[in-house]
């Protein structure tokens, strides 16, 4: 399961199965700056991780030491962070592909 939460604007998809339309259009509808962009992976392969934006609250949770497939989730999403400076509804899309390949 991947939840995606936009600024206040939340939803759930199954890991094969993203609302590309949902994206754009809540992407197209937000005028935070900085947003924050936050995805819940969620896989019955094990991978439970989450990724966010710089414009989100920060959690207080305990880290732990990611698994693998883990890791690799969270390279992609640093990478893509770095190469993009301003995150659009494009480069979430592209990196949620990605991300369903691995699992």
């Amino acid at each position: 399961m991947i939840t995606v939460r936009i600024a206040r604007s939340q939803r759930q998809f199954p890991t094969d199965d993203v609302d590309e339309a949902w994206l754009n259009k809540q992407f197209k509808q937000q005028d935070e700056d900085p947003l924050c962009v936050q995805i819940a992976i969620r896989s019955n392969t094990g991978v439970n991780v989450i990724v966010s934006t710089p414009g989100c609250p920060t959690s207080r949770s305990a880290p732990r030491s990611p698994k693998p497939r883990e890791r690799e989730i969270l390279e992609l999403w640093n990478e893509l962070l770095r190469c993009h400076g301003t995150l659009h509804s494009g480069n979430v899309i592209a990196f949620l592909k990605q991300v369903r390949r691995m699992l």
